[in-house]
């Protein structure tokens, strides 16, 4: 969890730079501290990394690497009882539909999306200077995770790890990646 307390490792270099999109929606919504910069090469976007993500929590003051995230997913998604109780896993799993013609049913802190011919359950999200997304077929032995450290939250459409996750294109590499290792 991120904190107030200084990097106990600053030579390991193990908390990643945070960039944000400074779109005109951004700066209207929340605007920018002005200790914020823009790196050089993308004034599109706006280094985050001196704010203190631990106001958000888990929401993104927790580091984490894909691998690890990968490893909640198996095991919430296998029903591991040192991670999720049967009574939990049943209540996360109470879903509703977004909508008559939505793709998309909502339950607790779950998701569970229809995209190329699959049901994926899982949840994504941002933050200032972070998006991330965990997802598991309904189906099959496939988990995935994607991590980016640029954030979008408030920024309008813009493109992130989060609305890379559920395209078809990167989908059906996971599925192909989890055939693979299934061999």
């Amino acid at each position: 969890m991120e904190g107030f307390e200084q990097n106990p490792h600053p030579d390991l270099n193990i908390i990643p730079s945070r960039y944000h999109w400074a779109t005109p929606t951004f700066q209207s919504t929340a605007g920018i501290c002005p200790l914020f910069t823009h790196p050089e090469s993308r004034p599109d976007l706006i280094d985050a990394s001196l704010s203190n993500m631990s106001v958000e929590w888990t929401a993104g003051g927790y580091l984490s690497h894909p691998s690890d995230l990968t490893a909640l997913g198996l095991a919430i998604r296998d029903k591991d009882p040192r991670i999720i109780s049967p009574d939990s896993w049943d209540f996360m799993h109470n879903f509703i539909s977004e909508g008559p013609n939505s793709s998309i049913e909502i339950g607790h802190g779950i998701f569970r999306i229809k995209e190329c011919d699959m049901k994926w359950l899982g949840h994504d999200g941002s933050v200032l200077g972070f998006a991330g997304s965990l997802f598991w077929a309904e189906e099959g032995d496939v988990v995935g995770s994607v991590l980016g450290n640029v954030g979008t939250m408030h920024a309008g459409m813009v493109t992130s790890a989060v609305s890379v996750a559920f395209t078809e294109d990167f989908l059906g590499l996971v599925v192909k990646l989890g055939k693979l290792h299934e061999n």
